[in-house]
């Protein structure tokens, strides 16, 4: 009966557990006209479902990457899945165990030998691939003193799920997340941190096994779907390219591409999906894109994941909502401030304007008074010059009068009288004419001031049109400047009501959706099973443990305290207001582990997006684990741990 039992039980897990896979050329690519260099490979077998990513890597050397991404896929298909046949129940009785050169120390010899096969495998085949089509003059160029794996080089994603246990492992970038039945998204494979922005780590590598890194869990927490993703998926994310990469609209995303799979049986998904992939590689990313995933619905909890992604979605596009008005307003602010600064600047043109118009104008004033003041000297000296004109001409007439009647008296024998009149009409004439010469002189100069100072004035006439005209373009300038800057505002305003009416309309999607999701979840509980799970060492080496105790707020700065136990009696602590690294007791840091596994499981949050206002310790070990805890501000036990930690930052600093 049992046997039948467990018959039954297999056979509905393979009809549940299902897999898709699908790798599309890159818009660049396209461009350029190289191959995908991607490949993607899924399959179901005896024990469960296999999947496997591989990206080949675009520089120019790797001329046939292309090819050795798809041999890594079939290669790594076929043996890891004779791997899992072969060693099956000790794989199911493992519990959870992970792995990251970070770590130190070497990875499980039974891994280990996996990886070996892959890779000599992997390595023969391309072997081949040159024996059967030997290098092309180009090629040899293009990889020139490289060896031959650097001609094929690529990254290797892969990740089995079978009834009793998940496994997964990795060499290179890309991403493999693991789906709860809560639909929330992990990356269970610890990170590399040789996998950095362009840099990462691959199967042409001079001796790549111990690039690996995997993650196998065997208890009964084992998860709806696992994801895999070439890192052209994630470039359309932004974030960084490290372990820290979380991108919450990936997760929206492709919970949308795994519900379309699930649910829209009447559309043909694989060229709905191609069709995505290719239109997110065009506009945002331009490489290639890769997809991998396996659903296991042994609980036959579908309809229930399906409603937490509705609600997760629903709750996602609120707050996309949101941040969209947010960002909005943040942009209408910039540009107020923008608009702004040119109204302040054009009124300042203007008044600037206004000063030298005035300058200006009273320079014209000034000089228009001198020129009236030169012009009515010029007209009295003309006048008196014409009158003492007149005068010479009179005494001219005279003299000319008198020179006669003197001729004739020094014909009576008088000369003396007539040489005294003639040097008197002499003398007479001189003065007259020296003060003829001093009044034209003085004529003269008055009409040269006078032309000058008109021409002066003329030039200040044209000189105050010309700032009229200026003042005239600033005006109008400062008109639209502040025409914008109004209609801005007003628009600003009612964006700002927009925004006020959508935050309210988030909080009440969030809180409905949340309460939903709850209660779904409260039910999938029941149903699936769950067991706490101990991280399993599986090295003879001392546990490496670094404990990160974190306050984080929205109203003060983030503080964090850093614990690094490099031995039984050395243990690092380095403090965000002070990074020096200093060196506490072992006594002191039993005290804060103490303080923390007394505050019981329930007080800790469910809520794993809670980033803010909470306390949050991490407790990492050398496997790559990672215990979370994370307790709301609000709540006594919170400051009873950062109180255990800052007495510790307290007492040192006192030393």
């Amino acid at each position: 009966m049992i046997l039948m039992v467990t018959f039954i039980l297999d056979t509905l897990i393979k009809l549940k557990m299902q897999h898709f896979c699908k790798s599309v050329v890159g818009s660049s690519h396209k461009d350029t006209q190289l191959p995908c260099q991607d490949s993607t490979l899924c399959e179901k077998f005896d024990k469960g479902c296999i999947i496997a990513v591989s990206d080949g890597h675009g520089s120019r050397t790797y001329v046939r990457s292309h090819i050795g991404s798809k041999l890594a896929c079939l290669i790594a298909i076929k043996l890891t899945k004779q791997f899992v046949l072969d060693n099956y129940n000790e794989l199911s009785q493992i519990g959870k165990r992970t792995y990251t050169p970070d770590n130190g120390g070497k990875a499980d010899g039974l891994f280990l030998d996996l990886f070996t096969s892959i890779h000599d495998s992997w390595y023969e085949a391309i072997k081949e691939n040159v024996a059967d089509t030997p290098f092309t003059n180009e090629e040899k160029v293009k990889l020139g003193n490289a060896e031959i794996k650097e001609a094929f080089g690529c990254t290797l994603l892969v990740a089995v799920k079978t009834e009793k246990f998940t496994l997964a492992f990795h060499i290179g970038d890309g991403r493999i997340y693991t789906i709860s039945y809560n639909n929330e998204w992990r990356q269970p494979v610890p990170w590399d941190s040789a996998c950095e922005d362009n840099i990462t780590t691959s199967l042409c590598e001079s001796d790549p096994i111990d690039s690996f890194r995997y993650y196998v869990d065997s208890s009964a927490n084992q998860p709806f779907a696992i994801f895999a993703c070439s890192d052209g998926i994630e470039d359309c994310y932004g974030g960084s390219h490290d372990g820290n990469f979380q991108s919450e609209k990936l997760v929206a995303d492709y919970s949308e591409v795994l519900r379309a799979y699930l649910q829209d049986k009447e559309s043909d998904f694989d060229i709905d999906c191609e069709s995505f992939l290719k239109d997110q590689s065009k506009i945002l990313s331009h490489d290639d894109m890769s997809i991998a995933f396996i659903i296991d619905d042994r609980f036959q909890l579908k309809q229930d994941w399906l409603k937490i992604v509705e609600y997760q979605r629903l709750k996602f596009e609120a707050a996309e909502e949101y941040k969209s008005y947010v960002i909005r307003a943040t942009q209408l602010s910039e540009r107020l401030k923008v608009i702004g600064f040119n109204v302040n600047k054009y009124k300042i043109e203007i008044d600037r304007t206004d000063k030298e118009l005035k300058r200006k104008q009273e320079e014209i004033d000034t000089k228009t008074k001198l020129l009236s003041s030169d012009k009515a000297c010029k007209d009295s000296a003309m006048t008196f010059n014409a009158k003492i004109t007149q005068f010479q001409q009179d005494i001219k007439a005279y003299c000319d009068l008198y020179e006669v009647e003197s001729i004739e008296a020094s014909k009576t024998g008088t000369p003396e009288v007539s040489n005294f009149k003639r040097k008197l009409i002499d003398y007479v004439s001189k003065a007259v004419k020296k003060a003829l010469d001093l009044i034209r002189a003085d004529i003269t100069t008055k009409q040269n001031n006078t032309i000058r100072l008109q021409s002066e004035i003329d030039k200040l006439y044209e000189e105050i049109k010309t700032l009229s005209d200026k003042k005239v373009i600033q005006e109008k300038e400062l008109s639209v400047e502040s025409e914008k800057y109004n209609q801005l505002k007003t628009q600003k305003e009612s964006l700002l009501e927009e925004k006020k009416r959508c935050f309210e309309s988030k909080k009440t999607v969030e809180e409905k959706a949340g309460n939903n999701i709850r209660l779904i979840s409260n039910e999938i509980k029941k149903i699936i099973p769950y067991e706490e799970v101990k991280d399993c060492i599986y090295t003879s080496e001392e546990v490496y443990n670094t404990l990160n105790i974190s306050k984080k707020s929205l109203n003060e700065k983030d503080e964090d305290v850093n614990f690094v136990i490099q031995s039984s009696d050395l243990i690092e602590m380095t403090y965000s207001e002070g990074q020096t690294p200093c060196y506490i007791s072992k006594d002191d840091f039993d005290k804060l582990l103490e303080t923390i596994k007394k505050i019981a499981p329930a007080i800790f949050s469910l809520d794993e997006k809670l980033f803010n206002d909470c306390v949050t310790v991490l407790l990492y070990k050398k496997d790559g684990s990672c215990i979370t805890k994370t307790i709301p501000i609000e709540q006594k036990e919170a400051h009873e741990i950062w109180k255990a930690c800052t007495h510790i930052v307290h007492k040192n600093n006192n030393k």
